[in-house]
């Protein structure tokens, strides 16, 4: 994805096509669906391809996963830092995690909700 022109939402959306069809898509069907070249959509899916071949899964096996919102209480802000934005994840950052239950191995990243 990186030094790439194309957003998040368009890997997301190739990377599904890619993987749910047993035998792959063409780039031409990446280049509809996409509504991007078919030159992008070519080297988008030789990413793809390359990067399903490089190294070992993160994790095997059945997974846990789950979110959290992590931050400060709204109450113990100053009230011209407070967001008055009701109580929830407001003001907080979201951080979702996977647990490999064989290995017991985590992963937790942080998620840019823009």
């Amino acid at each position: 994805m990186q030094g790439t022109k194309l957003g998040y939402q368009a890997w997301a959306i190739a990377i599904y096509l890619v993987t749910a069809n047993l035998k792959g898509v063409s780039s031409a069907k990446l280049h509809r669906d996409l509504e991007i070249t078919q030159k992008s959509a070519w080297r988008l899916a030789h990413r793809l391809g390359e990067a399903r071949k490089a190294g070992k899964p993160l994790l095997n096996g059945p997974v846990e996963a789950d979110e959290t919102y992590v931050g400060g209480k709204e109450a113990s802000k100053r009230s011209r830092k407070k967001l008055k934005a009701g109580r929830g994840a407001a003001g907080k950052a979201a951080v979702a995690g996977i647990r490999d239950r064989a290995t017991g191995r985590v992963v937790a990243k942080w998620l840019s909700l823009r």
